[in-house]
């Protein structure tokens, strides 16, 4: 009882096992930006040669998926920063519709 868990406290598997518990959210959290978040620019531009380059996949040839990676993380600062929920999800649903009118995003 309450002499087994204050020999667990005190031998640091505690702790041992909210580092591990910690380190498995962060992989779920971004196998789910991955998948989730679907965020791609039709952007090409041609730089001397004869086919032009799709910057998309000059992205992911980079670092693949990095910009739901860079929603996910912009996301994450505003919530850092104090903001609501709901004013997230609009802000979001404005900067994508605008960046689509404008043939930025996808």
């Amino acid at each position: 009882g309450k002499a087994s868990i204050s020999k667990l406290l005190s031998s640091g598997k505690v702790g041992k096992i909210t580092e591990a518990l910690s380190a498995l959210g962060m992989v779920i959290i971004g196998s789910l930006v991955c998948t989730v978040i679907g965020v791609t620019t039709p952007l090409t531009f041609s730089a001397g040669v004869s086919s032009p380059v799709v910057l998309q996949d000059v992205l992911n040839s980079i670092f693949p998926k990095i910009l739901p990676l860079v929603v996910f993380f912009a996301s994450y600062a505003m919530v850092k920063k104090g903001f609501k929920p709901l004013k997230i999800i609009g802000l979001l649903a404005l900067v994508g519709a605008v960046l689509g009118l404008l043939g930025i995003l996808a």
